[in-house]
């Protein structure tokens, strides 16, 4: 048996008894990770009296920053090879079809916490060889962020107490979908069935809100509707 199809660790289970085909495990990650969010999506405001460079610059002190944050994922490979001697020999290219659940949270300092409840499925090359490359396509949902950007403050009133800019954060559920590309290694860890993925990760968030007439005439919305993360994942 050639020594790079073989594993040791995780245990993998024939899916039938005769002649098997498929073989199965799971494990669980640990995800450290950091990014930004794209350009923000705008519903501009009808309202005129809006100053575009004031409205700009305080768009700019809040958006496009840093947000970092962690994730815990759970993921079933299907890994297709042969019985041999009584001993599992799997495909020479180490080909694997992966499902399971990812769950992100991160932080930026103006929009506060959101979060990421993915299902994923993809597929990846190299399983238990030393190094591999996988692709995910993801579906969920979970919290993204925006805000409103208020021109007329009013007192309590509810006459206008000045013509300043006031932005207003927001975090809202929505439906989630993106994909991610990896690069596994098992060579940073000691022990078989253990490796680390190196990943880049894109998620397109769709906006759950639309902003009333009434309200539009005296406020500019965004949304951020793409994300990017890179990250590491440690798996047991």
């Amino acid at each position: 048996m050639e020594e790079n199809t073989r594993i040791d660790k995780p245990v993998l289970v024939a899916l039938r008894k005769k002649n098997p085909k498929w073989f199965a495990t799971q494990k669980i990650g640990f995800s450290i990770l950091g990014g930004a969010d794209g350009d923000a999506d705008s519903e501009r405001a009808s309202s005129p009296l809006f100053n575009s460079k004031e409205l700009e610059d305080k768009q700019n002190d809040n958006d496009s920053k840093f947000n970092g944050g962690f994730s815990r994922e759970y993921t079933l490979s299907f890994i297709c090879g042969r019985m041999e001697n009584g001993e599992i020999k799997l495909n020479p290219f180490g080909f694997a079809i992966n499902s399971g659940l990812e769950v992100y949270f991160d932080r930026q300092d103006y929009y506060g916490v959101t979060c990421d409840l993915l299902a994923k499925v993809g597929v990846e090359t190299g399983f238990g060889h030393k190094v591999g490359f996988g692709f995910d396509f993801l579906f969920g949902t979970g919290k993204s962020c925006g805000a409103y950007y208020h021109l007329f403050n009013t007192d309590n009133d509810g006459f206008v107490a000045d013509e300043n800019i006031d932005g207003e954060p927001y975090t809202a559920w929505c439906i989630k979908f993106g994909g991610q590309v990896y690069f596994r290694t098992g060579l940073l860890q000691s022990g078989g069935g253990k490796d680390t993925h190196f990943f880049i990760r894109y998620v397109k968030s769709k906006n759950p809100n639309k902003m009333p007439d009434a309200k539009s005439m005296a406020t500019h919305s965004t949304w951020f509707e793409d994300s990017w993360h890179v990250g590491l994942t440690y798996f047991f």
